[in-house]
């Protein structure tokens, strides 16, 4: 269950049912997780099916009549009451909270109408965030189809004879397959000494170094983000060059913004034989074949030679050119609807403390005053 989303129930019968299955629900309950609260497994229920329960795993918050049950859902999604169930939580392999440490967490309650007013106002900016999220959702789907489409079949009209390359598919005609390694320098990371390798806060605070990246876990929607620095490296990424992780899960790509440190489970990819924007787009629609050929037992990685000789289609400089046109399009739309979603995420956070603290107030006409 993500934060604010009820996975679909379950059908069971009493007698297939776990013991853990016991908590009754009601539609406008609340549930919250006690288990690892901060990944704030937490979520409002609003139509619940007949005889719905939920797992003892979960406190069930049933609002009394005095209380507005959107608003306690907006409490529960506060940052302040995450840090709280952290800060009450015990237990080292699974952190967990007691009801009774969910009931004494104390609140500011205003007067039911306010209550109401407030829900309304953080609800709508919640219904804003999932309808952008929803776009975005669609574009990804549009731009990896239409990926699929153009680094297949080519662009709409420019193609009339094809050709079948094993273990590759139907390509045009006119096109090359290539290796990787034809096309693009390509480097292994490597850990550094760990006596080289500093927690890193945005600041340079070395005369000599540059800023580490271990591995995909420090991927951005983007861009990488650093979280440590490593005075002497072993491998580096200039800022011409694509990211990918070589290690599990294999596949995940980055673009880079400025000149890195690369630990073993990365590799760089300069593209030198083709037109680099038509590269990105390239190595992110072939990537999908690495992971079958993947090896390890506990943690899944590809080698150089592996990446080296994944096989990419080769079409003619101008229609490289034209097909990064339309995917980079599509790219930009998705990062500017990302950059919507995140002020409008960074928007919520500021009016739900602001409005569930008292700091303001919502006017008759469901506006904010200070």
């Amino acid at each position: 269950m993500a934060p604010g989303k009820l996975s679909p129930p379950k059908a069971l019968s009493n007698r297939s049912a776990p013991s853990r299955a016991r908590r009754k629900v009601h539609s406008g309950d609340v549930l919250v997780s006690t288990v690892r609260p901060n990944l704030r497994g937490f979520a409002r229920v609003r139509q619940a099916p007949e005889n719905l329960v939920a797992s003892t795993g979960f406190a069930v918050l049933t609002p009394v009549t005095t209380v507005n049950g959107s608003f306690i859902y907006q409490l529960v999604m506060t940052r302040h009451f995450a840090r709280y169930l952290e800060k009450a939580a015990t237990g080292q392999a699974y952190p967990a909270v007691r009801p009774s440490d969910i009931e004494a967490f104390e609140i500011a309650l205003p007067p039911l109408p306010e209550q109401r007013d407030i829900a309304a106002v953080l609800d709508s900016i919640d219904e804003t965030i999932e309808r952008t999220e929803a776009a975005i959702t669609a574009t990804e789907k549009l731009r990896d189809a239409m990926r699929h489409e153009l680094l297949t079949r080519g662009l709409p009209g420019w193609h009339s004879s094809w050709k079948e390359v094993r273990r590759f598919g139907v390509i045009p005609a006119d096109w090359k397959v290539v290796r990787l390694g034809e096309v693009a320098e390509v480097v292994m990371g490597q850990s550094p000494p760990g006596n080289t390798v500093f927690e890193w806060e945005g600041e340079t605070f070395l005369d000599s170094g540059l800023p580490f990246v271990q591995g995909n876990a420090e991927f951005g929607s983007k861009f990488p983000q650093p979280l440590k620095w490593c005075a002497k490296p072993a491998r580096v990424a200039d800022s011409d060059a694509f990211l990918i992780s070589v290690r599990a899960p294999v596949g995940h790509t980055n673009r880079v913004d400025q000149r890195l440190a690369i630990g073993r489970g990365l590799a760089a990819i300069w593209f030198t034989g083709v037109n680099r924007s038509y590269g990105w787009h390239a190595i992110n629609q072939a990537k999908h074949a690495l992971q079958p050929i993947s090896q390890g037992s506990t943690f899944r990685a590809i080698g150089g030679k592996d990446l080296r000789s994944l096989m990419l289609p080769h079409p003619s400089l101008s229609e490289q050119q034209a097909i990064a046109r339309v995917l980079d399009s599509l790219d930009n739309a998705l990062e500017t609807s990302q950059r919507l979603n995140n002020a409008l995420h960074q928007m919520k956070v500021s009016t739900a403390e602001a409005l569930l603290t008292g700091q303001a107030r919502v006017s008759e006409e469901v506006g904010v005053s200070r």
